[in-house]
């Protein structure tokens, strides 16, 4: 099973776009992750989200790793 892509995406303000609400919130903590399969669905949410939104600046998420 292949690990699925998972990001956040800001505004260019510095506010964030919760996922799946498409929610606009200067709380990053509320910003929600985006998860797709393969980089193909990711640049799709992310070129849609733009479209309501104008430019976003890409934000990696990764979990921290378990022991």
């Amino acid at each position: 099973m292949s690990e699925k892509i998972r990001f956040t995406l800001r505004l260019a303000d510095g506010r964030w776009v919760s996922s799946p609400t498409n929610t606009v919130t200067t709380n990053p903590n509320l910003a929600g992750v985006f998860s797709a399969v393969d980089e193909k669905s990711a640049a799709e949410q992310w070129h849609a989200m733009e479209a309501v939104h104008g430019s976003l600046k890409l934000v990696l998420w990764q979990t921290r790793p378990t022991r």
